[in-house]
């Protein structure tokens, strides 16, 4: 049957020369793969460009209930993210954070709160400015913790210095060097997690934001179920050095 739907693109692949694969995250089913022909025909509304990673797409699609990937009729742009399409610090923060979404979130079903949750962060990271990016990789990881359901708890103190990442929260002693981070890194932690309640920006050195988000991923491992190694990780530090 034909059906519209709303998307957000999670992941583009190449099936031949003119058709791609592409898996995205949709309002009404959850996760889905499409496949999309004639991205080189230049009379086809539908480009090739339209698929980047965290773009929100419009889509019509022949959609099959029991089918495990489905074909699309027409895909638009909507609303059109200039910054995340063709600003290349945008664009690799888009990739990596749709990476780790895609490895998240594996229920194919309706779940309206998490796609706003989603949408309202695309479009945040659309009008980030440049300082603001640096950060947004740490604060789109705390945040969607919360939507996943293992929130960070800040009990940050004088005593609890020390983030767990087996536990979520602060305590007074290291548990190991795997689950525990350093001082430096868990007061930063801290002060993400709070910062809505602060006046000023929290500024960070690229090496501690740098090892914030590694320690984040693991915390990842940690509590959501296959997660495995995010590829895209090793380009963003790159960019954003």
């Amino acid at each position: 049957m034909i059906q519209k739907l709303r998307a957000i693109v999670l992941r583009k692949s190449r099936y031949t020369d003119n058709t791609v694969i592409i898996n995205a995250y949709t309002l009404e089913h959850g996760p889905q793969a499409f496949i999309a022909s004639g991205m080189n025909n230049p009379r086809l509304p539908m480009k090739e460009a339209f698929f980047q990673p965290f773009i929100l797409l419009d889509l019509v699609s022949y959609y099959k209930p029991q089918g495990s990937i489905h074909r699309l009729k027409e895909a638009h742009v909507s609303p059109l993210l200039n910054n995340i399409l063709f600003d290349v610090l945008h664009t690799t923060v888009a990739m990596f954070l749709a990476e780790v979404v895609a490895k998240c979130i594996k229920e194919e079903e309706e779940n309206i709160a998490l796609f706003d949750f989603l949408e309202r962060k695309i479009l945040e990271l659309e009008l980030a400015q440049d300082y603001e990016l640096a950060l947004f990789p740490l604060t789109f990881l705390i945040d969607f913790a919360v939507e996943l359901g293992f929130q960070l708890l800040n009990n940050f103190s004088d005593q609890n210095i020390f983030f767990n990442l087996r536990e979520g929260s602060y305590s007074s002693r290291i548990e190991s060097s795997e689950y525990s981070l350093g001082s430096e890194e868990s007061e930063f932690l801290s002060q993400l997690i709070d910062r809505h309640q602060r006046k000023n920006f929290v500024k960070a050195p690229k090496n501690l934001r740098n090892d914030l988000i590694e320690r984040m991923l693991v915390f990842y491992q940690i509590h959501v179920p296959s997660f495995l190694k995010v590829k895209s990780f090793e380009i963003l530090k790159q960019v954003l050095s």
